[in-house]
């Protein structure tokens, strides 16, 4: 994509480059989130959750709290 600003006497034409997730193939992509993840564990990351049963969806979405919610069946 190209812009040009055009200021009184002076003309920049430049160009933006972006990247985004089509800049990394998929594979790529899903082995370096692999790494990442172990390398996580292995240094003792860890990420509160507050596991609930489907069926409490209500009263757990409305709970107050910090931790990230996990519904399971």
């Amino acid at each position: 994509m190209l812009f040009t600003c055009e200021p009184l006497l002076t003309r920049v034409v430049f160009g933006a480059v972006g990247s985004g997730l089509g800049s990394v193939p998929n594979r790529e992509l899903v082995r370096a989130i692999g790494e990442m993840l172990e390398a996580a564990a292995a240094h003792g990351w860890t990420t509160p959750v507050d596991i609930r049963p489907l069926a409490e969806v209500e009263t757990a979405w409305n709970a107050e709290g910090s931790d990230r919610l996990v519904l399971v069946n």
